[in-house]
C-alpha cells in the first residue's frame, strides 16, 4: 500500500473512532487531530501519529467498536479476517473476508476494517 493510501485510510479509521480534524494554530497549512474531552494528552495529534496499519494497540479498539455496533462479528484466524453481518434480511448487509497473501495478521485486519468503515459510512448516514 502506498504511503498516501495509508494516510487516508488512517484518517478514515481515526474519524470512525471519534477523532475530529482541526487546524493547528502553529501550523496554518497542516491539520491536527484531537478527541474532544481528552485534552489531558497535552498536545495536538498529527495524522502521522496514527498507526492503525502497524499497531495492534491502535487497531484492536477499532475491532471492538465494530463488534459493539450491533449485529457485526469479527473473526480473526491467523492472516484471515472476516467481518459478518448477523442480519441477512437487511438490504445493506456487509460480509467480507480477506487473507493477506504475505501471511501478515495485522495487514489482514487493517484491510477488512478499512473496507468495513467505508461501507458503514456509506450506509449509516
Amino acid at each position: 500500500m502506498k504511503p498516501e493510501e495509508i494516510l487516508e485510510n488512517n484518517k478514515l479509521v481515526a474519524e470512525f473512532m471519534g477523532w475530529a480534524w482541526v487546524p493547528t494554530k502553529f501550523e496554518e497549512e497542516s491539520e491536527a487531530i484531537r478527541v474532544p474531552g481528552h485534552y489531558e494528552r497535552g498536545h495536538d495529534w498529527h495524522d502521522e501519529n496514527f498507526n492503525y496499519h502497524l499497531s495492534f494497540d491502535d487497531l484492536m479498539p477499532v475491532v471492538e467498536k465494530i463488534e459493539t455496533i450491533g449485529h457485526y462479528s469479527v473473526e480473526i484466524v491467523g492472516a484471515k479476517t472476516t467481518i459478518e453481518d448477523g442480519k441477512w434480511m437487511l438490504d445493506n448487509h456487509f460480509n467480507y473476508m480477506y487473507i493477506d497473501p504475505s501471511g501478515c495478521k495485522i495487514a489482514s485486519i487493517y484491510k477488512v476494517v478499512v473496507r468495513f468503515i467505508q461501507f458503514y459510512n456509506t450506509f449509516s448516514t
